[in-house]
């Protein structure tokens, strides 16, 4: 883990709109995927800023980068049916922009920042989770799926 997941939200962003106007639209503008875009970005805020306020409430890091200093294993609000809302609301921002901008670039971004959060970011987390609680998160992972 080098790079924090939001810095490569960030850059992935950034790329989905400097490509933007430098690619044919993957569909051509229309109010329903504007509205899908506002919806789906709405949604991803909420899910993400409502997991932050519990980790914060908790008195716990949100720090990607030193998931072994977690003071407490939040369990409730959104982590009582996704194990990493705050990456899911990521995600939904993304797609959001993506169909927005109708960006080629943007709906290939965001496959490619879950494969990443699934496959490294996720799993040193879990790691750490695993050491820290071992008793509860067991107990935890066996109830609630890693995205939905």
């Amino acid at each position: 883990m080098r790079i924090p997941p939001p810095v490569i939200a960030v850059t992935m962003a950034v790329a989905t709109v400097m490509s933007s106007g430098h690619m044919t639209r993957a569909w051509p503008a229309n109010g329903y995927a504007s509205c899908a875009a506002l919806a789906l970005a709405l949604l991803g805020t909420a899910v993400d800023l409502s997991a932050k306020r519990l980790f914060v409430r908790q008195g716990t890091t949100v720090n990607p980068m030193s998931p072994g200093a977690a003071s407490v294993m939040v369990s409730t609000g959104a982590y009582q049916w996704s194990r990493n809302p705050m990456y899911l609301g990521r995600l939904m921002q993304l797609l959001a922009l993506a169909l927005y901008l109708a960006s080629p670039v943007g709906l290939l971004g965001v496959p490619l920042f879950a494969i990443y959060l699934d496959r490294v970011q996720i799993r040193a987390e879990e790691r750490a989770l695993s050491q820290r609680f071992p008793v509860e998160f067991a107990a935890y992972r066996l109830r609630v799926r890693r995205w939905l």
